[in-house]
């Protein structure tokens, strides 16, 4: 589980695709030092396992299913990706209860500024729209936001 807070901007190092999988490595600025191979860290929102941890940076592999339905796929080597650490008793909850199975894509159809607010809307496939209520949480990269 996750909160939608960012904690850290990382940077990809590199990934690869192999067949229907792929494999992503971050480098984060993110203390690593508690975090184990099998631990989960959301990467643009979706929910990785750690496959390997070394210094600043770590490894996940990508199920076809996370390529399919996230932006995973078509990051490139020095490409920023939003990250969180799983959620544990001890860590504040600032944000939504995020489990980082992500439905689906949208696109950016809007951008405006009402006072200090930023508004934006978000065209979201329809079986993804099904699932979102008003004044309810989405995630977008990773960020908990609030349906207005």
């Amino acid at each position: 589980m996750f909160t939608g807070i960012i904690e850290d901007v990382g940077r990809v190092k590199s990934i690869e695709k192999r067949g229907a999988f792929g494999r992503i490595t971050v480098e984060t600025a993110l203390s690593l030092k508690d975090v184990k191979t099998g631990d989960s860290i959301a990467v643009n929102g979706a929910c990785l396992t750690a496959t390997s941890v070394s210094g600043k940076s770590f490894s996940a592999d990508i199920s076809e299913e996370s390529l399919n339905v996230t932006t995973l796929g078509g990051l490139k080597p020095g490409d920023p990706v939003n990250l969180e650490l799983a959620l544990t008793l001890s860590k504040p909850m600032g944000g939504h209860m995020v489990t980082g199975h992500v439905d689906g894509v949208g696109v950016l159809r809007k951008k405006t500024t009402r006072g200090e607010n930023l508004v934006i809307e978000v065209a979201a496939p329809q079986g993804v729209l099904a699932q979102v209520v008003k004044k309810g949480s989405i995630t977008l990269e990773g960020i908990s936001l609030t349906v207005a």
